[in-house]
């Protein structure tokens, strides 16, 4: 026994970083899977932000080119409302509307005050340049059934009439 010469315990060499453990997968396929669906999220947000903001700028553009003519702002209006509901329901649902059926539409569609307030005026200014028109009523009334319309859904974004993309 004296020529055996004794050894200390080796410990096994450390792991190496790859390939990872299945853990390590798990945690990256997660968050990628979260990245992605952040990312579509915040696509479709500024999609809708920039929708938005278009008809927002085309109401405004048109409250200060019509302003001092009721019957053209009412007659724009009713274009720039049209083209947004062709845009968001049905076609066959929307295109043939008119008039009372027309009024009818917007306050279905979430607009309070189309029928029996300042609405009125989107049937009424254009073929009779007398009627009272509140513009500023109007244009808020407006503006709100436009925002009622916009929201954070790709559909609307990439439908809009104002909508291009960018590449």
């Amino acid at each position: 026994m004296n020529g055996l010469q004794l050894r200390d315990i080796h410990p096994a060499p450390d792991p190496g970083w790859w390939p990872p453990a299945v853990g390590w997968w798990l945690v990256a396929v997660l968050a990628l899977m979260a990245l992605i669906v952040i990312g579509r999220w915040a696509r479709e947000y500024w999609r809708a932000r920039r929708y938005r903001q278009r008809l927002l700028g085309e109401l405004e553009r048109i409250r200060q080119s019509h302003g001092k003519d009721p019957a053209r702002l009412a007659a724009e209006l009713s274009v720039l409302l049209r083209r947004v509901a062709l845009a968001r329901y049905p076609r066959a649902e929307v295109a043939g509307l008119t008039g009372e059926g027309w009024l009818a539409f917007l306050e279905r569609s979430g607009g309070r005050g189309f029928q029996d307030g300042p609405g009125r005026a989107l049937i009424e200014a254009p073929y009779n340049p007398q009627t009272p028109v509140d513009d500023e009523a109007l244009c808020r009334l407006v503006r709100q059934w436009l925002l009622g319309q916009v929201s954070y859904q790709r559909e609307k974004a990439e439908v809009s009439p104002w909508y291009k993309e960018e590449t």
